[in-house]
């Protein structure tokens, strides 16, 4: 339907275009009187053949789609009416040792995982070298070695400066410019690819007609398209592009000195609020990539050791040592732009002193500002 739909747009277009020409060319006797050169006739037999191409185009599409949709739908890959199953789900546990695993089932603790193990299949999978999560999740996918899928560690080295980088995706930079005399115009523009080599067993799959539905499979991002779909995991960053960085506000000045990972922030009480500045993705147009930011209020209450949280329209009660329910943000630029996250909040401490834990910032699923499934 889609190239239906274009083929007509580009026909109209094209109809409107020339309607337009033959109108102004007989409405102004004077353009009859006008010198018309060789190169002006060339031009203009050459625009009445496109012309007259895009209408037998559009006609044809419109009279060839039936055919193709049949043909596509005759011609396309199926499941073998002789395969042992219509349909396999196939869970997998990130790091549990197996023996573990079964004595919690012979113990009872694990009835499900055990049920399912004796009512579908368990068996043990060797593992990788090294045992690591992203190495060993690459293999699962691909059915080859590290040295094939090139996945060694969680981290890789730049070869240019020798410093750490994410092993599993890579930023490939490509610059479109072009020229009109002294002037010059484009930008360059970076993508983010996925760094493991080796077609995952879902693209082969579905190259022969199986769907899958691939739900947070480590070394899965950027999910790559096809004939089915991927929610993304292990190795997504979070809204900032990194690995999980979350963010600290207390009025505890040895914290902050004694800090370790994470964004830790002082903050001061004005009677019982405090005025906190969330800092979340680098502005998208920004030469210097400064961070946007969010500021959002703490109201203290000692009495109940509660606090109220005020962020945009939102009012949110938080318990001390409780986790809050998801919270929307915005991180507003330019003319009412805005990058969309999720975070929760846990109050660690309230009282003389006050401490607040805030989780790394989310991508939106409702509007990502990154591909985190496919489609």
């Amino acid at each position: 339907m889609m190239a239906v739909e274009q083929a007509l747009c580009f026909f109209r277009f094209r109809l409107v275009l020339g309607g337009a020409i033959a109108l102004l060319t007989f409405s102004c006797p004077s353009m009859a009187h006008a010198y018309i050169g060789p190169g002006a006739g060339f031009a203009f037999l050459g625009s009445s053949f496109v012309f007259i191409l895009t209408i037998v185009m559009a006609l044809g599409t419109l009279l060839l789609w039936p055919l193709l949709f049949i043909w596509k739908k005759i011609s396309g890959k199926r499941i073998s009416k002789k395969a042992r199953a219509r349909r396999v789900i196939v869970v997998g546990l990130d790091g549990l040792e197996p023996k573990i695993a079964e004595k919690m089932m012979e113990d009872g603790d694990l009835p499900h995982l055990k049920s399912l193990a004796q009512t579908g299949g368990y068996r043990r999978l060797g593992t990788t070298l090294p045992p690591l999560s992203p190495v060993a999740w690459s293999t699962f996918q691909t059915g080859v070695n590290p040295g094939a899928h090139n996945i060694f560690d969680f981290l890789s080295r730049d070869k240019r400066t020798c410093l750490p980088e994410l092993s599993s995706t890579a930023t490939e930079r490509s610059n479109y410019r072009f020229r009109i005399g002294p002037l010059k115009f484009g930008a360059g523009r970076a993508k983010v690819v996925i760094a493991r080599k080796s077609k995952p067993f879902w693209k082969i799959l579905g190259a022969h007609g199986v769907t899958s539905n691939i739900i947070r499979i480590p070394i899965s991002y950027p999910p790559e398209k096809f004939a089915g779909n991927i929610l993304s995991a292990m190795c997504t960053p979070d809204l900032r592009g990194s690995q999980g960085s979350f963010s600290f506000f207390t009025t505890r000045k040895d914290v902050v000195q004694a800090r370790a990972g994470g964004e830790f922030r002082l903050v001061s009480r004005n009677g019982d609020a405090i005025t906190c500045r969330l800092e979340g993705p680098p502005h998208p147009f920004d030469a210097k990539k400064e961070a946007l930011s969010v500021t959002f209020t703490l109201v203290v209450n000692e009495t109940d050791k509660s606090a109220t949280v005020k962020v945009d329209k939102q009012i949110v009660i938080l318990k001390e040592g409780q986790f809050s329910d998801w919270i929307e943000l915005e991180f507003r630029y330019g003319f009412r732009k805005s990058i969309a996250g999720l975070v929760r909040l846990c109050l660690r401490e309230v009282g003389s002193q006050v401490s607040l834990y805030v989780s790394p910032i989310n991508v939106h699923p409702e509007n990502p500002a990154l591909p985190i499934a496919e489609p």
